[in-house]
């Protein structure tokens, strides 16, 4: 507006010809002296306007910088999406040939199975036929060399068998041709009762080496025979030795052997006892017992008494078959001294 006022005024004066530098030398003169008052009215509410209008503008300002971080940050966060849309479609592109190239593959895959199975099939016949073939011949091999294992066993047996029965010969001063009858019966007896014919001819020579005849032995070997079936007892060749130091001891008979062992097996069955140990004790004790009870009991009633007070010991006190054996032997030996019998005379007791 000044340059309008100024150019009007240059062209008012132009036409009337009038000094420029004259007539602004004498507007300045003139307007020297001129005053005017200016007046500014401001309260306190106009201040609290001005600081309420001053802090909302400076939040006004915060919001527009936040505002602008923001919009910075979606920018960003729109720049890398489109770079994940990008790198995104060039995965699905690269899916896709990989997926063109599987299927190609399991075309493949699926000819070759074709194939593969056929050969299979191929294969599979050829070698159900192969086994079938391998396992006739394994069954036949089998049974061959079982057959061989059987025959190899047999000839050792009876090579042993032989032997022994040379060995009872010698023992008995009787021929082989003349233990045939013994012969037969171990065999019969091995059959009978599913024992060892090898156990049963050594048991032969033991008790031919004790003095029993040929005919007492196949008689003996009966029993023995008869107690290896039975639970209690272990051993036959810890019972033959028993059975000799019995049938010697209490004086038993052969024919009484089966009797004697049968009591050994029922007590042993019923009472805390073993048969063993009750032969154990047999062998270390029974001489010194039957001689005192001799002339008072039978020798099998004897031998009964014997293996009762011996059972009644072991299951009582439950010490060993050796301890007690030796006990009873050490008491009664001192019970047949003349002073003993003399002093239990006098108490009363015979």
């Amino acid at each position: 507006m000044a340059d309008s006022f100024n150019l009007t005024a240059r062209l008012v004066l132009d036409d009337a010809n009038v000094d420029l530098t004259k007539f602004k030398s004498s507007l300045a003169s003139q307007l020297k002296n001129i005053s005017i008052p200016v007046r500014l009215g401001i309260t306190k509410a106009s201040l609290g306007k001005v600081d309420t209008l001053d802090a909302k503008l400076k939040s006004l300002n915060k919001t527009l910088q936040e505002t602008f971080n923001l919009s910075n940050s979606a920018t960003s966060s729109l720049k890398q999406l489109s770079t994940s849309a990008s790198t995104l479609q060039t995965n699905t592109n690269n899916v896709a040939k990989s997926i063109d190239k599987s299927n190609k593959a399991l075309k493949e895959t699926k000819k070759t199975t074709r194939e593969a199975t056929t050969e299979m099939e191929a294969f599979g016949k050829s070698a159900a036929h192969a086994i079938r073939r391998y396992t006739a011949f394994v069954v036949a091999t089998g049974v061959i060399y079982g057959l061989a294992r059987a025959i190899k066993a047999g000839v050792v047996e009876a090579i042993k068998f032989e032997r022994e029965m040379i060995k009872v010969s010698q023992v008995t001063g009787v021929s082989i041709e003349n233990l045939g009858e013994l012969t037969q019966e171990i065999t019969r007896l091995g059959r009978t009762w599913g024992v060892s014919s090898s156990e049963l001819v050594k048991v032969s020579r033991v008790l031919s080496q004790a003095g029993l005849s040929a005919r007492e032995t196949q008689v003996a070997l009966e029993a023995l025979a008869k107690s290896s079936l039975a639970p209690t007892f272990t051993d036959i060749n810890k019972t033959t030795e028993g059975s000799i130091a019995l049938m010697r001891q209490f004086k038993l008979g052969v024919n009484d052997l089966e009797a004697a062992l049968g009591s050994i097996n029922a007590v042993a069955g019923q009472f805390p006892v073993e048969a063993d140990d009750i032969i154990a004790a047999i062998r270390r004790t029974g001489g010194v017992f039957a001689a005192a009870s001799e002339g008072i009991d039978k020798p099998l009633v004897s031998l009964q008494k014997f293996i009762a007070m011996f059972t009644s010991i072991r299951a009582t006190t439950r010490e060993s078959a050796e301890s007690i054996a030796t006990g009873m032997r050490t008491i009664t030996t001192r019970l047949q001294r003349a002073r003993t019998v003399e002093t239990l005379r006098d108490i009363g007791i015979e």
